[in-house]
C-alpha cells in the first residue's frame, strides 16, 4: 500500500510522455540528437572519446551489400541490430553456431536465409525510430557478468542511467525475462530495479503495468529483487556522465551493461528516454531536473558527487516515512534474550530473506539459560536413526516428547543434510530486540560458533520492517 501512496504523491513530479516529447528532448541540440537516434555515429563518438563500447563486426547499408555479403565470415556468436532502431525491436542475438546453423535465444537455430530477410526488414526501416529506410550492422555478443547472469533469463541485463546537467538524476537495472524473449526491455514483459545512485543497490521492481515485484521466479528458482548489487557501480556512473558530455546531450540516458571480461560497457545513447524509470523508482524526473538545471557543473565527479549527494538514499528515507515502517541493513546489532535468564547480549546479525525463521547460534542460547534443555535434545536425538522414509515422523514424535521434558523447545523439526543424509533441529523460544524494537520469537538452533554472524534473520521477524540493501547506512 505505501508503494501506492508514493506513487501518488510524486504524480505530480513525474515527466509525461508529452513533456518527454516536446520539452525534454529540445534541451538537446540537433546534432547531439543524431548521435543518440544512430547507434553506429553514437559508438563512433564514444570510442573518439576512450569510452568502452562495443565492437563492430560488420555494416550493410544497402541491397547491393547484403548481395554480395559473405555471412560464412560471421563468428559464432554474434548480435545483429537496426542502425536506429527502438523499443528492443530488429535485435537477433546468435549464442553459437552448430551444424551450419546458428542458435538464439531459447535454442531457436536460424540460418543464411533467415538473415538476410531479417536484414531485408531492417534495410526497409520496419524497425527504425522513424519508419524511414535503415542499416544493420552486426557486432560482439556481450557475455553477462556472473553476479546478474543468475536474475537474468537468456539475455543481456542493462542499467539505464539519466543524466541531465551532467548529473545523474535516476538509474534503473533492467533484466530479461521468459515473457520478454530474452530481452531487457520494459515494454516487451522486462523488470525494472529502481537503483539506489549512492551505492548501487535495488530498491525495489516492476514490470509494466506498472506492477510492482519483490520476488523473481524462473525456472524453479525464486530470487529478492530488492538488494541485487550492481558491479563497478562508481565507474557506471563515471562511463554514464562521460558519454552525456561526449555525445553534447544536456538530458539523455545513458544504457550500460557489464560484460563478465571487459566490465561496463555503453550500449546507447537515448535522447529521449522512455518513463518507466520513475515507476521503477518510485519517484519523478522533473523535480530532480529543476533542483540540477541552473547548477555550473564543470566535471563529471562533480555530477556524480551532486547526484549521490541529493538523490541518494532520497527512496528509502521516503519510503519509511509513508510506511511508518523502520529501516534496516542486511547487518543489524540484534539484542538477544530468554524467558529463563535476566541476562541479554548483542549479537551482530544477518537479513537472509531466503529463510523462512531465524537462525540463532546455540551458544548463545546455552549461554543465556537453555543449556539444560538442548542436553534433553541431544540425548533423544541420540536414541533414533534417521532415514529417507521416517525423518519426517520422527520429527514429529520427538517434538511430543520433548515438550513433556523441555518446556523452552517448541518443534523439532528435520532438514536434509547438505553433507547427504537428514538431521534434526530444535526450534526455542527468544526476544529479539531490532531497531529497538522487540519481538518474541521461535527460532531454530545451530551451531555457528566459528562463523561471523551468530544470528541469522529470516522472512517470519522481518515483516517489520523494510531493507536498505546498504549494510552502511543508518537512518534515524
Amino acid at each position: 500500500m505505501f508503494r501506492l501512496f508514493r506513487f501518488i504523491k510524486e504524480s505530480r513530479k513525474i515527466i509525461g510522455a508529452n513533456a518527454n516529447v516536446f520539452e525534454f528532448r529540445r534541451l538537446n541540440s540537433e546534432q547531439s540528437r543524431e548521435f543518440s537516434d544512430s547507434k553506429l555515429l553514437g559508438k563512433k563518438i564514444l570510442r573518439k572519446s576512450g569510452l568502452p563500447v562495443t565492437k563492430v563486426y560488420n555494416i550493410i547499408s544497402d541491397y547491393r551489400q547484403l548481395r554480395d555479403f559473405d555471412f560464412s565470415d560471421l563468428p559464432d556468436s554474434f548480435v545483429l541490430k537496426p542502425n536506429r532502431g527502438t523499443g528492443g525491436g530488429g535485435i537477433l542475438v546468435a549464442f553459437s553456431k552448430k551444424n551450419g546453423k546458428w542458435i538464439s535465444v531459447n535454442k531457436k537455430k536460424f540460418d543464411e536465409s533467415d538473415l538476410r530477410e531479417k536484414i531485408l526488414d531492417i534495410l526497409d526501416g520496419t524497425y527504425s525510430l522513424y519508419n524511414v529506410p535503415d542499416i544493420a550492422f552486426f557486432e560482439e555478443r556481450i557475455k553477462v557478468n556472473s553476479r546478474l547472469k543468475l536474475f537474468s533469463y537468456q539475455g543481456l541485463p542493462d542499467i539505464r542511467i539519466i543524466i541531465y546537467n551532467k548529473v545523474p538524476l535516476m538509474a534503473m537495472l533492467r533484466l530479461p525475462t521468459k515473457a520478454s524473449n530474452g530481452k531487457a526491455n520494459l515494454a516487451q514483459g522486462g523488470i525494472g530495479c529502481g537503483i539506489d545512485l549512492s551505492n548501487g543497490w535495488t530498491t525495489q521492481a516492476m514490470v509494466k503495468g506498472p506492477e510492482f515485484l519483490d520476488y523473481y521466479t524462473e525456472s524453479g528458482k525464486r530470487f529478492a529483487l530488492r538488494g541485487i548489487k550492481v558491479p563497478y557501480w562508481r565507474e557506471v556512473l563515471d562511463i554514464a556522465v562521460k558519454a552525456s558530455i561526449a555525445s553534447g546531450l544536456t538530458y539523455s540516458g545513458i544504457d550500460i551493461t557489464i560484460d563478465k571480461e571487459k566490465g561496463p560497457l555503453v550500449l546507447e545513447l537515448n535522447a529521449m528516454p522512455g518513463l518507466d524509470i520513475q515507476n521503477a523508482n518510485l519517484a519523478g524526473l522533473k523535480e530532480r531536473v529543476n533542483r540540477v538545471k541552473n547548477l555550473k557543473v564543470k566535471t563529471a565527479k562533480k555530477g556524480i558527487q551532486i547526484g549521490v549527494n541529493l538523490f541518494g538514499g532520497d527512496v528509502e528515507r521516503e519510503l519509511e516515512l509513508l510506511s511508518g515502517q523502520p529501516v534496516i541493513g542486511l547487518q543489524e546489532n540484534v539484542e538477544l534474550s530468554t524467558n529463563v535468564s535476566n541476562e541479554k547480549v548483542s549479537v551482530l546479525a544477518q537479513v537472509d530473506t531466503s529463510r523462512s525463521s531465524s537462525i540463532v547460534d546455540r551458544t548463545w542460547l546455552e549461554n543465556l539459560g537453555y543449556w539444560k534443555d538442548l542436553q534433553i535434545f541431544d540425548e533423544l536425538v541420540a536414541s533414533v536413526k534417521l532415514e529417507k522414509n521416517n525423518y519426517k515422523k520422527i520429527a514429529k514424535e520427538l517434538t511430543k516428547k520433548i515438550k513433556v521434558k523441555a518446556n523452552n523447545i517448541e518443534k523439532i523439526l528435520a532438514f536434509r543434510s547438505k553433507k547427504g543424509g537428514y538431521i534434526l533441529r530444535p526450534y526455542v523460544k527468544v526476544c529479539l530486540t531490532i531497531n529497538s524494537l522487540k519481538i518474541e520469537t521461535v527460532v531454530g538452533v545451530k551451531k555457528r560458533r566459528q562463523l561471523k554472524y551468530k544470528i541469522l534473520l529470516g522472512r517470519k521477524d522481518l515483516h517489520h520492517f523494510l531493507i536498505n540493501p546498504n549494510e552502511n547506512i543508518k537512518y534515524v
